[in-house]
């Protein structure tokens, strides 16, 4: 399956994943990552609302002294606070190996 996908698409793909992974961590690169997207999100739909819907550009433009700072404390403080209240979790136990020299060591080890 992944000879078939192409280098651009495949690199995309791990580039995803590695940003997704990052996200459920809770350090202070994933509040970063939320961070950033936050921003992005919400800059790019009050564009959509005033620049495009009310083909009112300028008006977006002059705005942005006031509405950037304002939309990055906002995300700054949503970021933090889910990445301060998401509870850790616990490591997983290593996954065993099904091999039959563990297996057979393991049935007869004394307990």
């Amino acid at each position: 399956m992944a000879a078939c996908l192409s280098p651009t698409l495949r690199f995309t793909a791990v580039g995803v994943f590695f940003l997704a992974d990052l996200a459920r961590r809770r350090s202070l690169a994933s509040a970063a990552l939320l961070l950033l997207l936050l921003v992005d999100e919400i800059e790019g739909l009050v564009f959509l609302a005033v620049g495009v819907g009310l083909h009112r550009v300028d008006l977006f433009l002059s705005v942005q002294d006031v509405l950037f700072p304002a939309v990055v404390i906002v995300c700054a403080v949503v970021s933090l606070a889910r990445n301060w209240r998401r509870a850790e979790k616990p490591e997983l136990p290593p996954v065993e190996s099904l091999e039959l020299a563990f297996l057979s060591e393991r049935i007869g080890a004394a307990r």
